[in-house]
């Protein structure tokens, strides 16, 4: 079992140095994934909560009604007001622009690092971003949220601790990493936050290699209770997406043509009705890739988690056609080295009669 890591990861912050130490906190870290939280953004999820009176939380994390009661002293604080600017005011929640920002954020020593092309949506430039952080780490200090966010901190290393010896949480993306292909000394950054209501995810290069991030919950959505392996399942989607990048848009056309006279409904839920045939295929491609992925390092205990089933029950009926059409793509990794040079491959399974 790889070695918990419970002391603060050292990251250099030109702007506000008593807050530099929270930038990124490395709750474990393998071989290619790291598990961190980040007071920045658990920070801001919690001030814009505060701000619209924690109207749109997940009533079934109890972590969220700890906050609503330690916060409620400070509705009136500056800061509420700063962040008119920097939320979703048609949802009246976070905007998945500060999250992906903090996240890139963490991987260099100063916002004038940050590549320009992760500081988007409701940044305007880099200064906003620096603006922004000094302003938090006003209302940081002001609520001692530090202190608040410190128990939350220990129960995850506990729950990946306790993970970790039925299965290695490394395991899995240092599989993802192998089947996939694609970028050499990749890392993968999950980012998890009790109040996060917005996930997200990109990639970052630096000097090490890429990383890849994601934002995600630690609990399941409607039980309220920390799973990892849900957790597992929400990055591994995401880094999935992430390293088929533009593969399965650049076959839209030979997806359009595969796809004549089917019925969206046969291949997705719902929820996918509006979108366009390459992002069924590629939601498939995602799914049965990581059900391979996870049922590698399955084991019999309490973290069996079948999610080949799972993507079933949520639409996916055909998914069976992908998952079955991977074999292919294994058994000739010399011909196919990655996984995006086989997306029309498993589009064409997917639509095979």
């Amino acid at each position: 079992m790889k070695k918990l890591l419970l002391t603060l990861w050292f990251c250099a912050l030109a702007i506000a140095a008593v807050f530099a130490q929270e930038k990124c906190n490395v709750v474990y870290e393998g071989e290619k994934a790291m598990l961190c939280t980040s007071d920045y953004i658990d920070t801001y999820f919690i001030a814009t909560a505060l701000k619209y009176n924690f109207a749109n939380v997940n009533k079934n994390a109890s972590a969220w009604n700890e906050a609503k009661t330690y916060f409620a002293p400070y509705k009136k604080h500056a800061f509420l007001k700063t962040l008119d600017k920097f939320v979703d005011k048609q949802s009246r929640s976070a905007h998945y622009s500060v999250p992906c920002a903090f996240m890139a954020y963490s991987f260099f020593d100063d916002v004038k690092s940050v590549p320009s092309e992760r500081v988007f949506g409701v940044f305007s430039s880099k200064k906003d971003l620096s603006d922004f952080i000094v302003e938090l780490e006003k209302f940081y200090n002001d609520t001692n949220a530090g202190e608040f966010l410190k128990k939350y901190k220990e129960e995850l290393g506990e729950v990946v601790e306790f993970f970790n010896s039925d299965r290695d949480f490394d395991y899995d993306f240092r599989t993802l990493d192998a089947y996939m292909g694609g970028a050499d000394n990749a890392k993968y950054a999950v980012f998890t936050s009790y109040f996060n209501n917005n996930g997200c995810y990109g990639s970052v290069s630096t000097e090490n290699g890429t990383v890849f991030h994601s934002l995600t919950i630690p609990y399941n959505y409607y039980t309220g209770n920390v799973e990892v392996e849900c957790m597992l399942g929400n990055v591994l989607s995401n880094f999935v997406s992430m390293k088929l990048g533009s593969s399965v848009e650049d076959c839209a056309a030979v997806i359009e043509e595969l796809a004549k006279k089917q019925k969206k409904t046969d291949y997705a839920s719902q929820w996918y009705a509006n979108y366009g045939w390459w992002n069924i295929v590629s939601a498939n491609i995602e799914n049965a890739v990581k059900a391979k992925v996870y049922k590698e390092g399955s084991a019999e205990g309490p973290f069996k988690y079948d999610m080949l089933y799972n993507a079933k029950n949520n639409g996916f009926k055909n998914i069976d056609r992908v998952y079955n059409a991977l074999t292919a793509y294994e058994e000739n990794r010399d011909q196919y080295p990655s996984i995006d040079l086989y997306v029309e491959e498993l589009a064409k399974a997917l639509f095979a009669k």
